[in-house]
């Protein structure tokens, strides 16, 4: 409420500089959405200087012309905000690739090694990529357990949710003390150029997460040019990350 009250009294001072500092981590999906919606119209509607300070990559994207990294308190880089913004994901990503994944004996299973492969994401179908993900699992005690998967683009939004234990015949049976391999291979649709990031879960289908790594992959689309147009579809044109082509089903002249 606090958050609510400092915005709208901010927001409306005539102010030359608006300096806005995680007003997104608070709030509900709505209070979010006018808080962009009024900090969109003040820098762009009424001319004035917006500082946003934010860890939602998306909405640095849509708001800003250009972004600083700070690490440490320091200055690292500024750039335009795709720059930033690749810079920042890049760093997250390097820090979660070394989480360490030994055994952890409390947990039912947990994930020893993880392995994608990239090759067949240039060589099969510019329509229909193949993304094939190797995990070695540890198996500590008896347990039902599954696999998910969530995609992230480059300004570290979900675009897409893929797991495997999605129906309740779908899933694994632990038998404990051993370690197991599993490969996965999930089939994406039309994606643009561009760098996407992974979290892997492990789950008790329905009910709560064993282990939830973040970003702990990453994997890049280098082209996607459309054969019959020759256009090369990339994130950074700010269109989405997915491309759907619908069909004409229906014309009538009236």
């Amino acid at each position: 409420m606090y958050v609510r009250l400092a915005f709208a009294v901010a927001a409306h001072l005539e102010s030359e500089i608006l300096i806005v500092d995680e007003v997104l981590a608070v709030g509900d999906a709505e209070f979010q959405k006018k808080c962009l919606g009024k900090m969109g119209e003040v820098s762009k509607g009424e001319g004035r200087t917006v500082l946003f300070v934010s860890h939602n990559m998306a909405a640095v994207q849509s708001l800003c012309n250009s972004a600083i990294l700070l690490q440490n308190g320091e200055l690292n880089r500024f750039s335009s905000t795709s720059d930033v913004i690749q810079a920042f994901n890049s760093a997250v990503t390097s820090l979660n690739s070394n989480q360490d994944l030994n055994n952890d004996n409390s947990k039912p299973v947990c994930l020893k090694s993880i392995y994608i492969d990239e090759s067949k994401l240039e060589f099969s179908s510019v329509y229909k990529r193949v993304l094939e993900i190797v995990l070695e699992i540890y198996e500590n005690f008896e347990c039902i357990y599954s696999a998910e998967f969530l995609i992230r683009d480059s300004a570290n939004y979900p675009i897409a949710f893929v797991p495997y234990g999605f129906t309740v015949t779908k899933h694994f049976n632990s038998n404990g003390k051993q370690i197991v391999k599993k490969s996965f291979c999930i089939e994406l649709p039309f994606l643009a150029s561009g760098e996407y990031q992974l979290d892997i879960m492990l789950v008790e289908p329905n009910v709560r997460f064993y282990q939830y790594l973040e970003s702990i992959k990453t994997f890049s689309i280098h082209s996607a040019i459309i054969p019959e147009t020759g256009w090369n579809f990339q994130q950074l044109n700010n269109q989405g990350s997915i491309l759907c082509v619908p069909k004409l089903i229906q014309e009538e002249y009236l």
